[in-house]
């Protein structure tokens, strides 16, 4: 299985509510070809957003977040997690193997952690959740791993999509039970 986006998937042209996302994330010195792959665009696509200045964009994206699904060839393992835009979570998971199968962009940390609560309780009872050793984690989230003989990607990415869509507006104030 491949972290690389399905090249049938790969989009020239950028969302408009991913422009400035992938602005600030520029500016911030990040790959033009890792944000192609982590968001399914093309380089050129990417590359194509960029405007002279980005302060603009700053303020827009400080919390930005995203929730991800990587998956690792050696380990048959998947993960979701989530990260703080600024910070580039992603990029090391991806230093240790891990290989990006999508993300979703949202527009704040508590959002995301609304997400990433949501997809672990559905994971929650299954046989391999946390299969991947602590000591092999370097950077943390064994417990947030699963089997891709139990999950494939696709249906983890699934339980993202499905949560994603349910995302209140203030995370914070909707009680942990739904």
């Amino acid at each position: 299985m491949s972290g690389i986006p399905d090249p049938m998937k790969i989009s020239t042209v950028v969302k408009p509510e991913h422009a400035p996302y992938i602005r600030a994330w520029l500016a911030d010195g990040w790959d033009p070809d890792n944000v192609a792959t982590l968001l399914s665009y093309t380089r050129e696509a990417v590359l194509a957003v960029v405007p002279p200045t980005y302060a603009p964009y700053t303020v827009i994206v400080r919390e930005a977040s995203y929730v991800y699904v990587l998956t690792h060839r050696e380990f048959g393992a998947a993960k979701v997690g989530k990260g703080i835009a600024r910070a580039g979570r992603i990029g090391g998971h991806v230093t240790d193997g891990w290989e990006v199968y999508r993300a979703v962009l949202l527009p704040s940390e508590s959002m995301a952690a609304w997400v990433e609560e949501r997809v672990l309780a559905a994971l929650d009872g299954s046989v391999s959740l946390g299969c991947v050793p602590q000591q092999l984690m370097t950077r943390g989230g064994y417990t947030e791993t699963v089997s891709l003989e139990e999950w494939p990607a696709a249906e983890l990415w699934a339980l993202v999509l499905e949560a994603e869509a349910k995302v209140p507006e203030t995370p914070a104030r909707v009680p942990r039970e739904l």
